[in-house]
């Protein structure tokens, strides 16, 4: 869990992306119901990291609705280089928004 966190910050960093304080799993092979800040200090995580991305802990509700925005999300891949991220989703990301103008 950690190394995907730890993989999620590098890649909103290398994207110039803004990164949400992520939701867990809770379905997965542990079934633990905990949520970040359970296992993290959340205002820690946002402090300790601020000078290399921007973290909020939650997007406003009325995101979506006010800028036509839609939250992009995803799962990290393990074991994914720089090219990787460039290439599968900072691309398709900004196309995606291209689009939408």
């Amino acid at each position: 869990m950690r190394a995907a966190i730890c993989d999620m910050v590098i890649v909103a960093r290398l994207l110039n992306l803004t990164l949400v304080v992520p939701k867990l799993d809770k379905t997965s092979f542990w079934a633990d119901p905990s949520d970040f800040g359970d296992i993290f200090d959340v205002s820690h995580f946002i402090d300790s990291l601020m000078d290399e991305v921007r973290i909020i802990k939650r997007l406003p509700k009325n995101f979506n609705r006010k800028y036509g925005f839609q939250a992009f999300q995803m799962s990290p891949v393990s074991w994914s280089n720089e090219k990787y991220y460039l290439e599968q989703v900072c691309i398709p990301l900004v196309e995606r928004e291209r689009d939408n103008v």
